[in-house]
């Protein structure tokens, strides 16, 4: 009996049937993809990290972006870990623009030397903090403290909906970031300042469904 006992703890797979398998990996899969929680460590804890932004043209020179529109962590250049990211943000603007042409834009993030010479604000998950900082920069308020690059959730359209009920007293805050957590969000590093570029090396372009730039 003892001897079963120990084959089991070594082999759990032997006593789980294929159905709760398949529904344990589900969980753990969301749990790694949890709210972008887990691009926002990786990208804490990378020197260099590999970033995204999608357009309608390359972007060999970043820019930071001053058009009036109120966006989750206010205006600049706006770039994510995620390539399935990066292909929305192509899609969205490509639509906008009344375009064919869709790109995304490749970069190296040097994130160890930026966060030795630039201020840095992170949000690991969309928490109280974060709420309240998205806040601000969608009402066209300015935060409290400046920063460089900010690094956190996107707030894509149910969560934005869940900011406006907050926002408009339709939502406590408790309720607001218990409705956030269980929506499914990707990461995004805003370039906020200038001086932030320098950190942000252009590397290639690929245009969806076409050809690809060689790496520089």
């Amino acid at each position: 009996m003892q001897k079963n006992a120990r084959r089991n703890i070594r082999d759990p797979l032997h006593v789980i049937d294929s159905v709760t398998w398949l529904l344990y990996r589900r969980v753990i899969i969301q749990i790694l993809n949890f709210v972008g929680g887990v691009g926002v460590m990786e990208i804490l804890r990378c020197g260099k990290k590999i970033v995204y932004h999608g357009s309608t043209a390359p972007v060999e020179i970043p820019q930071i972006m001053k058009n009036g529109r109120m966006l989750d962590f206010g205006e600049g250049f706006y770039t994510t870990s995620n390539k399935e990211q990066a292909y929305r943000w192509a899609e969205l603007v490509a639509v906008k623009r009344k375009s064919n042409i869709r790109v995304i834009n490749k970069y190296e993030f040097d994130f160890d030397a930026a966060k030795n010479e630039l201020t840095i604000i992170s949000f690991d998950n969309p928490d109280e903090e974060w709420l309240e900082f998205v806040c601000q920069n969608r009402s066209g308020r300015t935060p409290l403290k400046p920063y460089d690059i900010a690094i956190g959730p996107v707030a894509n359209d149910q969560v934005f909906t869940v900011v406006v009920l907050y926002e408009q007293g339709l939502l406590s805050r408790e309720a607001a970031i218990t409705e956030l957590k269980v929506r499914e969000l990707y990461n995004q590093i805003l370039f906020h300042t200038e001086q932030s570029l320098n950190y942000c090396r252009y590397v290639q372009h690929t245009e969806i469904g076409g050809t690809s730039s060689g790496e520089k």
